[in-house]
């Protein structure tokens, strides 16, 4: 099972790269015109996964996969010297004193094509590559906080074998990273168990606990190591009978363990559990809640979450409704029933009773049963006291725990649910005093929005009617914090139907001091005492049409520091710039630290937040890793993934304006050829989505989906237009076609399109707009209609299968914009409906639909087509057999990526029609 090796292991996993004295610089702009790409090209290109940066900041690690194929996992120091690849690596680890990095293995590409699976081997080597461990069948693993050892669990052997009971564990390994160990089985293993189904080790490094199952049941237990011992032995410090353990969970600066027990019963499922908290110091346990502490309509389930608070002092756990944890047990089944029994036969009827006063639509609440049938209601242990106070109930469901020691926030959204099919999610929101479980209401009915009490307990800031409103619990009262302040504080872009909402909160400031809440481009501070309202961007957004938010460089933070200085991220409106940006808690101003014609982003930092790993993009330049100090200085790139971008016609992106058929001003992102001539006419894709100007300075993903590649089709000899979409309230068709026509005639006057060649794609919800556009206008030679809706009075009443909901809040409420119900509005439903129309229709149009679409009913493409052929209208119809709202299998997504290419180079460029737009392709029984 466990294979170690000191030095290397196989050169097919591991390469060591010798040192280097830096990176090549990054690449210039090809001077000259390269060539057109191929789907094999995309292919190749690499992606980014889980890029983390070490925790004093001296190395960065991450994995580079291509779209197809196998990828690696690499380590680099800072200057950008690669260090260590792992071919086949997967979800990479550095040790936090940096000497060590741990990878999963991938079998081969063309293994896990022809068996799916997990990749379940593991290795762990030096950083500076002196010492390597292999492993094979691992379930998890991971390094102690002091990076002193290594963790190892191996997957369990089956469950069950010839019909009985085996063992449910597997074998735990504990290895020593220590420098004077060697990297052989006898000095690096220092401990191992057997039948292990989970362990917890505290962030201290002090006590691993593991969970034994055993086949018999017999020696079930839970036992604990002391990792500072000379020697590691095993201590048992929980027995039962066929016991089992779950919902561990650390106070680390009290050296405290929570964890949840139970037995199992003959058929095995839990029996009520019992909460028990292990001194880390003895290894004593007591109990903390019993089994039968609850009445007999409620228990405490194993499987529960537990949640310390920061001082020790309370524990927050969660119990269940008995016939609700019933619903989840196994039942033996009855013997020598009557073949005539009425009630037994009526037990196997499959039947669904959908009732006019249902609060959730059957098939919603299907979707949601598994959730809700595990759902806990929270209660709170004083620890010291050993008091339990129920907090969440019925009446108040959801309850989350808090740091501090007087209030928690519940929220109840009953009374709404019936709601949520045709408008929205509200919920009243209560204050919980933690001392005796009381519930003060601090408002009702409120859609769904941000709601956050305070680090300390005492505030409760939340968004409503257009201001952000805070909730003194002390003084029990609402102040509204922004209704004197001369910007608007609700999104100022809103078009759709219901209420415009917040642009958000960024967090509190250190003692409750003060509140940090966005408005379209500043970042406010506002005084939770005196109501005092500070712009910390000094009004620079509002004044240069910049919208600042704050970065989290910290997720574990709960509030800044009073003279905090925060890292700022920036987005131009009117060039689409994006840049880096300072500003400190308490001060109005900000400080300017990288800002151009590319896209910057944020993805880790150290954990002193003096190191900064972020990426830079535009559209010709891959967002490859890069790292800096806290104030974006010393920049250094550190990687170049993508190299072979410079082989390729990338083109060139701009920006361009126009006036809708109202004369209101729009952008758009055009993208043409390189050494693109000016009056040089060229076939258009239209490919929209909403707002697509934003892309300007985006890198294309390079990857085979139901997009299309944007230097591919340029590299091809295509122009790629991103028209960006203004909409009014009820009439969602038209305001495509009022805002793009004009915009693709823009391109006509400036000679860049072939007014002969113009294609239109778009997929869900601009699917359903690209098919309405063809029947007002005529302009597009061609069209792609992916996953359209083309019966807004038929689709109203579908259900979305992803989550059981039926669609109705969308025409309604949200993106479909209709703003009323099919009965008030029944007109507009009818005129927004491409299938009304199809008469108009003189567009050859290509629709696609994976008739497992989990989003839009594939209906909606069968009425469109059947529309479209009995009209006689020139149509073709891609059905993905089983195949959700994006195709997901490869093969699937790659036919679909070559057809759509040999659909616009036919009817755009003139190309030959193959025999599928010729002829179709007769069902063969395949």
């Amino acid at each position: 099972m466990v294979t170690e090796k000191k030095g290397s292991i196989p050169a097919a996993i591991f390469a060591v790269v010798v040192m280097i004295s830096g990176i090549q610089p990054a690449l210039s702009t090809a001077a000259g015109q390269g060539r057109a790409m191929e789907v094999e090209d995309i292919m190749t290109f690499r992606q980014f996964h889980d890029p983390a940066i070490s925790k004093q900041g001296s190395f960065i690690v991450f994995e580079a996969a291509p779209d197809r194929g196998d990828g690696k996992v690499q380590l680099k120091d800072d200057s950008g010297a690669e260090r260590i690849t792992l071919n086949r690596g997967t979800k990479p680890a550095i040790s936090n004193d940096e000497r060590w990095i741990m990878s999963y293995i991938h079998r081969p590409y063309r293994d896990r094509m022809r068996e799916p699976g997990d990749p379940d081997s593991l290795v762990a080597l030096r950083t500076d590559a002196s010492d390597t461990l292999s492993f094979g069948e691992v379930s998890r693993a991971g390094f102690t906080k002091d990076s002193s050892w290594l963790i190892v669990l191996h997957e369990p052997e089956d469950d069950r074998q010839d019909g009985e009971r085996t063992g449910q564990g597997g074998e735990l390994a504990v290895y020593s990273l220590a420098d004077g160990s060697s990297g052989d089985d006898h000095n690096r293993k220092q401990f191992r168990a057997g039948q292990v189904r989970d362990f917890t080790v505290d962030s201290l490094s002090t006590n691993l606990v593991y969970a034994v199952t055993d086949s018999t049941g017999e020696e079930n237990g839970l036992y604990r190591v002391d990792l500072l011992a000379e020697t590691l032995e095993a201590e048992r410090i929980h027995r039962r009978m066929h016991a089992v353990y779950d919902g561990f969970s650390w106070h680390n600066p009290g050296r405290k363990l929570a964890f949840l027990h139970s037995r199992e019963d003959s058929l095995g499922n839990p029996l009520p559990a019992s909460l028990h908290i292990m001194n880390g110091d003895n290894g004593e346990v007591r109990t903390a809640v019993a089994s039968d502490y609850y009445d007999d309509e409620r228990v405490l389930p194993l499987h529960g979450e537990l949640t310390w608070s920061d001082d020790g002092d309370r524990l927050f756990f969660g119990w269940k409704p008995l016939k609700k944890y019933r619903l989840g047990l196994y039942k033996e089944e009855e013997e020598n029933v009557t073949v005539a029994d009425r009630d037994t036969i009526l037990a196997d009827a499959e039947v669904d009773v959908w009732h006019g006063d249902d609060p959730l639509i059957k098939t919603h609440e299907k979707n949601t049963w598994e959730q809700r049938r595990t759902h806990t209601y929270l209660s709170v242990l004083h620890v010291d006291s050993r008091r339990v106070v129920d907090l969440a109930d019925e009446q108040v469901p959801y309850v989350s725990p808090a740091d501090n020691p007087r209030y928690v926030l519940g929220r109840n959204p009953r009374p709404y649910k019936r709601k949520i099919t045709w408008d929205g999610r509200y919920n009243d929101y209560y204050l919980i005093d933690l001392q005796d479980g009381s519930r003060n209401e601090i408002v009702d009915r409120l859609r769904a929005t941000t709601v956050s009490l305070s680090p300390q307990g005492r505030y409760v800031v939340f968004y409503e009617a257009e201001n952000w409103h805070l909730y003194d619990g002390d003084r029990n009262i609402i102040r509204n914090l922004t209704e004197t302040l001369d910007v608007p504080f609700a999104n100022e872009d809103h078009d759709y139907p219901f209420p415009a909402p917040g642009y958000g909160m960024a967090g509190w400031v250190e003692g409750d001091r003060a509140v940090l809440i966005y408005d379209k481009y500043d970042i406010w501070q506002i005084d939770t005492r005196s109501g005092e309202a500070r712009n910390l961007t000094g009004g620079g957004g509002r004044e240069t049409e910049r919208q600042f938010r704050v970065v989290e460089t910290d997720p574990d933070k709960d509030y800044f520091g009073r003279d905090e200085r925060l890292l700022v991220r920036g987005f131009g409106e009117k060039d689409k710039t994006y840049g880096f940006y300072g500003i400190r808690v308490g001060r109005e101003g900000y400080e300017r630290y990288a800002e151009g014609p590319h896209r910057y982003r944020f993805v880790d930092a150290s954990e002193s937040g003096d190191r900064i790993l972020y990426t830079r993009e535009s559209y010709r330049e891959f967002p490859d890793l890069h790292i800096a100090d806290d104030r974006i200085r010393d920049s250094r790139k550190l990687t170049d993934l993508n190299p072979q971008t410079e082989e390729f016609d990338w083109g060139e992106a701009r920006l361009v304006s126009w006036r809708d058929m109202d004369g209101e001003k729009l952008d758009g992102v055009l993208i043409t050829p390189e050494g693109h001539q000016k009056g040089e006419k060229l076939p258009v894709l239209v490919y929209f989505y909403e707002q697509f100007s934003q892309r300007l300075h985006h890198f294309n993903e390079q990857v085979i989906n139901h997009r299309p590649g944007f230097p591919f089709y340029v590299s091809n000899g295509y122009a790629v237009f991103l028209p960006d979409v203004r909409y009014d309230i009820g009439i969602p068709g038209y305001s495509a076609t009022r805002s793009i026509v004009p915009g693709v005639n823009k391109l006509i006057d400036m000679g860049v399109a072939d007014p002969d060649a113009i294609g239109l794609h778009g997929h869900s919800w601009s699917g359903y707009q690209a098919a309405h556009m063809v029947t007002q206008t005529n302009i597009f030679s061609a069209v792609i209609a992916g996953a359209p809706v083309s019966n807004m009075t038929s689709a109203y009443s579908g259900i979305r299968w992803g989550t059981g909901l039926a669609r109705q809040f969308q025409y309604e409420q949200t993106q479909s914009r209709i703003g009323g119900s099919l009965w008030d509005k029944r007109e507009r439903y009818i005129e927004n409906s491409p299938v009304f129309f199809a008469d108009r229709v003189e567009t050859p149009m290509l629709i696609m639909f994976g008739d497992e679409d989990e989003a839009v009913p594939w209906e909606q493409g069968i009425e469109l087509y059947l529309a479209m052929r009995r009209l006689q209208k020139d149509v073709i119809f891609l059905q993905y057999r089983g195949e959700p709202h994006h195709p997901q299998e490869y093969a699937n997504k790659l036919d679909y990526f070559l057809r759509m290419k040999e659909y616009l180079d036919h009817y755009l460029k003139g190309k030959p029609a193959p025999d599928w737009i010729r002829y179709g392709i007769p069902y063969d029984g395949n």
